[in-house]
């Protein structure tokens, strides 16, 4: 009995590692097709998985052929992994920000954060808030029920605002306490045929240096809806990965129309370890300044409650144009939020 239940436990480690390491592979060819790609967004699963594989073959399997076997899967799967995930790692712990300008140059800060539907804290966000005296806010899952709470709450300070309101990811807002005009770009949707809102703020400040603020909520790489309606499954299949596709290049057409300097906040809902992000960031000209920062889950539905955990995914990002200077980027308390808040300081250069 305790030979079967050893090859038993053995089937079952060589199959975990065949499997995860197989995802890690796969995920390397992201750039190939969207399907591919979307294993990225799950790297630092895979990557601790891998891990975990490397380890449970070493320790755990007893027979030689098997045991050498396993490693070398799991190896090759740990390999493939390292190779998305420790550059963007590297990155983040080697950004290198502009020092803070003198006291005679206007630096911004902004704080993205995207509030969590069911998050009804309002004190405790306020508080967050309040504690980093942004200038502008941008906020997403900005659902009616959060809005009756904490509109009253931002007005009197932040009395310069756009709101938009609809379905899924259509509720997103910017606050600000400077006036800005709401370019003519901008795009409240509503419904789910048209689910993707974007706002983008213009500011003419006093010295002339203009510059813009845009904020969105994507979707998730996939939408599994798609496979429910009626087409046959390879189209539904097409359809569920073109979307975030689509997303991607209608916001990067926006952004490379947009003639301000500008910075973009907001829950994209795709890791800095996706080559749709990294792809998105290049063809848009702008850069990738949250790489490996990871702020979502700080809260799961475990046991019939929400319970805090250990944020793993990088979904909120912030990028800026190269004539935005970015002099500090860190995340706040998620304050009863699943996300973690992004604070960036920055200035803006006009010159030539």
């Amino acid at each position: 009995m305790s030979k079967l239940f050893a090859n038993i436990f053995m089937i079952f480690v060589i199959g975990y590692t065949l499997g995860i390491s197989l995802i890690a592979i796969l995920a390397v060819f992201g750039f190939i097709h969207p399907s591919l790609d979307f294993f990225n967004n799950l790297q630092p699963f895979i990557f601790i998985g891998t891990a975990f594989s490397l380890i449970c073959c070493a320790l755990l399997i007893s027979n030689k052929f098997w045991r050498k076997t396993g490693l070398a899967i799991a190896s090759l799967g740990f390999l493939s992994s390292a190779f998305i995930v420790l550059p963007d790692v590297f990155a983040r712990f080697t950004q290198e920000l502009v020092a803070m300008p003198d006291a005679d140059s206007k630096t911004y800060k902004i704080i993205t954060y995207n509030i969590f539907a069911k998050n009804f804290d309002a004190a405790r966000v306020a508080k967050e808030i309040e504690s980093e005296q942004p200038d502008f806010i941008a906020l997403q899952e900005y659902f009616w029920t959060q809005r009756n709470i904490f509109h009253p709450l931002l007005k009197e300070q932040y009395p310069f605002f756009e709101i938009c309101k609809g379905g899924k990811r259509n509720n997103i807002a910017i606050y600000s306490k400077i006036e800005f005009s709401l370019d003519k770009a901008s795009s409240c949707s509503v419904g789910d045929d048209h689910r993707i809102s974007r706002l983008i703020a213009n500011f003419k400040m006093k010295n002339s240096k203009s510059f813009s603020i845009v904020t969105t909520h994507l979707d998730w790489p996939i939408q599994v809806s798609k496979l429910d309606n009626g087409q046959d499954l390879l189209e539904g299949i097409g359809l569920m990965l073109e979307r975030k596709k689509e997303q991607f290049a209608d916001l990067s057409q926006v952004i490379k129309n947009t003639s301000n300097p500008l910075l973009l906040a907001g829950d994209l809902n795709s890791t800095s370890w996706s080559y749709s992000l990294r792809n998105f960031a290049k063809s848009s000209n702008i850069s990738l300044n949250t790489r490996a920062m990871p702020t979502f889950p700080n809260r799961f539905y475990i046991a019939g409650r929400w319970r805090d955990v250990f944020p793993l995914i990088s979904l909120d990002h912030v990028l800026t144009s190269p004539k935005i200077t970015l002099h500090k980027i860190y995340k706040g308390d998620p304050a009863g939020s699943d996300h973690n808040p992004i604070i960036a300081v920055f200035s803006v250069s006009n010159d030539e």
